[in-house]
């Protein structure tokens, strides 16, 4: 886990090194690739990634109208960009 995110340089990236499966529940330990602003990069200590099953919520959309990821979403304005 990245405790110190704060006080890494603005633009810093963070993804997983090989992406647990979040199709299914359980548990998974992955690594994050940490990319600096000067493209160089190290890895973090396997991490617990805890996937939960989660209820289908359903849409029902008018024929026509549009659809987006981030109206499904409740919280989108608080997660990161």
């Amino acid at each position: 886990m990245i405790t110190n995110r704060a006080k890494l340089p603005k633009k810093t990236s963070f993804r997983f090194a090989r992406v647990p499966n979040f199709k299914r529940a359980g548990s998974y330990y992955a690594a994050v690739l940490v990319t600096y602003p000067d493209k160089s990069q190290e890895y973090t200590r396997q991490v617990k990634v805890t996937v939960k099953r989660q209820k289908d919520k359903g849409q029902i959309v008018a024929y026509g109208a549009k659809l987006t990821a981030k109206s499904l979403i409740k919280n989108a304005k608080f997660l990161p960009k």
